[in-house]
């Protein structure tokens, strides 16, 4: 973690940082006025998807990185606007999609595709399954539209592997922490219980999903 001292904290107005979480490769950018001697580590972003993976997956699995100082509300606003920018045309995948105006920020479809597909895998499971299966109706009942549905039913199938594949990096944490807790004479019982089902494609959705309010 690129760590700056509580003096620089102190004498600079705000900062740019980039969050990242080690086990999606996720990035966040934002800005951040901190408080007289507050303490680096305390402040770790603002988007609700970050937060809850936070929740989900647990703070250690992500790291803080100073980009830039500020010297005032509108240097830290435009410096802000100027990573976020860089970070979203980058090809990298990211959290900068928790506002409408994020898109603003797309310079490329394939960008405005990127934050589309992220958006919606922060949505319940269910709802998108069944916003695809009446994507997948309008192409049989219109299919002179045919390649406007399927590249939205790609969309929300892209969507879904997102949402598994977090539930499935879940399910290793806490595998991983039941074998780690057990003693020698219960880690057969425990991991055996704790084992992941055959069919990875649950239905069930996460309930951290709710913090989001979709």
């Amino acid at each position: 973690m690129n760590e700056p001292t509580q003096l620089e904290l102190n004498s600079n107005y705000g900062y740019i940082y980039e969050i990242e979480c080690l086990l999606t490769g996720h990035l966040y950018i934002g800005k951040h006025t901190p408080k007289p001697n507050e303490d680096w580590r305390t402040y770790l972003g603002s988007s609700k998807a970050l937060r809850s993976d936070q929740r989900y997956f647990g703070k250690e699995y992500f790291t803080k990185r100073l980009i830039e100082w500020a010297d005032s509300a509108h240097d830290l606003a435009l410096k802000e606007e100027r990573a976020i920018h860089a970070l979203v045309n980058s090809g990298k995948q990211h959290y900068n999609f928790s506002s409408e105006d994020g898109y603003l920020y797309a310079l490329t479809p394939e960008a405005a595709r990127t934050m589309t597909i992220h958006r919606l895998s922060y949505r319940n499971l269910k709802g998108l399954k069944d916003q695809r299966s009446l994507l997948i109706d309008q192409i049989v009942a219109d299919p002179t539209n045919a390649d406007i549905y399927r590249e939205r039913v790609k969309l929300f199938s892209d969507a879904v592997e997102i949402l598994y594949f977090r539930a499935e990096l879940h399910r290793a944490i806490k595998e991983a922490d039941l074998r780690t807790s057990a003693k020698p004479e219960q880690l057969k019982t425990t991991t055996s219980c704790a084992r992941m089902p055959k069919n990875r494609h649950s239905e069930s959705t996460p309930s951290w999903r709710s913090d989001l309010g979709y």
